[in-house]
């Protein structure tokens, strides 16, 4: 079994991913569309080493216009109040800084695609092209 804590170290130092505390979510992402990983403590889940592969994947077709970033766990509890986050692993849709959907735990991948082409439609976010 992968160890989840090591594969979400691993993910985040390959793909270069932000991890946002309360400040960075307000200030990086109020601006385009993000999808956020509510990892919790990735000790002895196994989710979130499928998380960590299977987010850079989602965010692969939309480079450039889709970007993700882990919540850091200092930062959880509070951003998770705000958006809606009840587990963890979870993953949040945003646009603009709106919550725009909320997936909880590790769904099949055509799930993932039919809730990013509904939570995050492309050519929704105009603000990208100004900023």
């Amino acid at each position: 079994m992968m160890d989840a804590s090591s594969a979400l170290d691993r993910m985040i130092e390959r793909t270069n991913v932000p991890v946002l505390d309360a400040k960075g979510v307000a200030e990086q992402a109020a601006l385009g569309d993000w999808i956020l990983l509510f990892a919790g403590d990735p000790t002895g889940r196994v989710e979130v080493a499928d998380l960590a592969v299977i987010l850079p994947e989602i965010v692969k077709g939309r480079a450039g216009e889709l970007m993700f970033g882990v919540i850091d766990r200092e930062a959880e509890d509070a951003l998770a109040a705000q958006m809606g986050v009840f587990v963890k692993p979870t993953l949040v849709f945003l646009r603009e800084g709106v919550v725009m959907g909320v997936i909880p735990r590790i769904k099949d991948w055509s799930f993932y695609e039919q809730m990013l082409n509904e939570y995050l439609p492309l050519g929704g976010s105009d603000r990208r092209a100004s900023a």
